[in-house]
């Protein structure tokens, strides 16, 4: 699971904002060899009073814990390139932080979602499979 909040001033229309969810969810999950179901996308805009309409945007990303150096290497392109193909930034206005969850602190269908837990017993007995959710 992953959930991504992209911060921009106001002023993207849905259409740009619809190509850019589309591109991070798909491009993630294939990323990630998961559901693209598993990524979310979400807009916060804000006024940007005092500063120019092309200042640039501020993504950040929530995901579980233990991906590699390599692999957040290729998160931040994918991310960077979905807005700079679909906007007038270039990629030096596109700033990616992440932040990994453990996964003793996320839950699925009412459990923590951890390695030894309840919830990795039932992932690993077939009883429940991830991409339903």
């Amino acid at each position: 699971m992953s959930l991504f909040i992209v911060n921009c001033a106001k002023g993207w229309d849905l259409e740009t904002k619809e190509k850019i969810r589309s591109d991070i969810t798909k491009k993630m999950g294939a990323l990630a060899r998961v559901s693209d179901k598993l990524m979310a996308v979400l807009f916060h805009e804000y006024e940007a009073e005092n500063m120019s309409p092309n200042h640039g945007c501020f993504v950040i990303v929530y995901m579980s814990e233990g991906r590699t150096d390599e692999f957040k290497d290729e998160l931040v392109a994918v991310v960077t390139d979905a807005i700079t193909e679909h906007t007038d930034f270039d990629d030096g206005k596109v700033a990616v932080m992440i932040h990994d969850v453990l996964k003793g602190n996320m839950a699925a269908r009412r459990k923590i979602v951890n390695r030894a837990g309840p919830v990795a017993q039932l992932i690993n007995d077939g009883e429940l499979d991830l991409e339903e959710l």
